[in-house]
């Protein structure tokens, strides 16, 4: 069976499900935070913020080996299917992903590590989380500010999948032209919210932290997934 690098799979789940599926465009490609945030528990900053313990830290490598595999196989599953199809199949995958790193993250982290988590996730996804339906919510959008920034970050994430496809292989200059492009996206989006809105926003993603994403080792082929 095909493995990829853990880390490219986890912190580059949408671009990496849209490629090889076919649906780059799509908003079913649109990255799926959970997979994010388990991506982000792998790095020692991270874990260091959260006082993650060792058997955390264990269960931690379990679930993303989990979530690995369950992406290969339903993308290799959808890969086999005509591209109409394709679209709900990669909706009811995220759907899948994000029920699966709900619930294995919550069976891991204490109630106020999993709250830093996702303020740290928040931090560095920027103005692609505007479409997250909780921070919308939290925010109280109006209906034309979530037409605005699903169109924004639409925009953004094909200039992403663009860039990707113009560095093939070159996986800094895609971090690189990412981070370009959700900071530019984060600060028009905010830019444009109320002084409510901001005040809310800001309390969302708490203390400012700086991720260092370190390379983490990929498990052997034939390695176990770890039981959490």
């Amino acid at each position: 069976m095909t493995r990829f690098p853990l880390r490219t799979i986890l912190t580059g789940a949408a671009l990496f499900a849209g490629a090889s599926t076919g649906l780059g465009q799509s908003e079913a490609s649109l990255p799926v935070p959970g997979v994010q945030q388990v991506g982000l528990l792998l790095l020692p900053d991270v874990q260091k913020e959260l006082k993650v313990d060792a058997g955390q830290a264990d269960k931690a490598r379990g679930l993303a080996g989990e979530i690995q595999q369950f992406m290969i196989t339903s993308i290799q599953e959808l890969q086999t299917k005509p591209v109409p199809e394709r679209v709900e199949g990669l909706q009811a995958m995220n759907t899948s992903l994000a029920e699966k790193t709900r619930n294995g993250l919550a069976g891991i982290l204490q109630e106020p590590q999993l709250k830093r988590l996702q303020q740290i996730s928040l931090q560095e996804r920027g103005g692609m989380s505007f479409v997250d339906e909780e921070v919308q919510q939290g925010l109280k959008m109006s209906d034309n500010q979530k037409a605005r920034v699903r169109s924004q970050v639409s925009e953004a994430f094909l200039k992403i999948r663009q860039s990707a496809v113009a560095n093939p292989g070159d996986r800094q200059a895609l971090l690189n032209k990412a981070q370009e492009l959700r900071k530019q996206l984060t600060e028009t989006i905010v830019g444009e919210l109320t002084d409510e809105q901001k005040a809310a926003w800001n309390e969302m993603i708490g203390a400012p932290f700086v991720v260092k994403f370190e390379q983490i080792p990929a498990p052997p082929a034939d390695a176990p997934v770890t039981p959490r």
